[in-house]
């Protein structure tokens, strides 16, 4: 596994630990990886469980948190600007499926449309 995905796999279970109105740790979690070539990002991750999401661009430290609809539409929003500042806005929205999720991500910068594969647990 490349260390960019190990960085996100980390991020998303540190997020999933954290208390309060995160995701909790004994729910089912559904992991999709793949690149967001429109932004020169060569990974992406996005960790769904029940129906919240954490997305990941480019395997990095931003997180981009948000709510899954029944029928598997998401959509969420950071603003890493600080807030004093015009806003900087990172948007994430797509459908997730069982095997994939397909998403549109947005910067004031790029846009990328991608498609991530699900990545299934191995077995030890």
């Amino acid at each position: 596994m490349r260390p960019g995905v190990w960085l996100a796999c980390g991020l998303a279970l540190g997020l999933v630990g954290c208390g309060g109105g995160g995701m909790s740790r004994a729910a089912h979690q559904t992991r999709y990886v793949g690149a967001l070539p429109g932004c020169g990002l060569p990974e992406a991750t996005l960790v769904r469980q029940a129906d919240q999401f954490a997305f990941t661009p480019g395997d990095g430290v931003l997180v981009i948190n948000g709510a899954v609809a029944a029928d598997g539409r998401f959509s969420g929003t950071l603003n890493t600007q600080a807030p004093d500042k015009p806003p900087f806005l990172l948007i994430v929205r797509g459908q997730i499926g069982p095997e994939q999720a397909t998403l549109d991500y947005t910067t004031p910068r790029c846009h990328a449309t991608a498609t991530l594969k699900r990545v299934h647990p191995e077995l030890l």
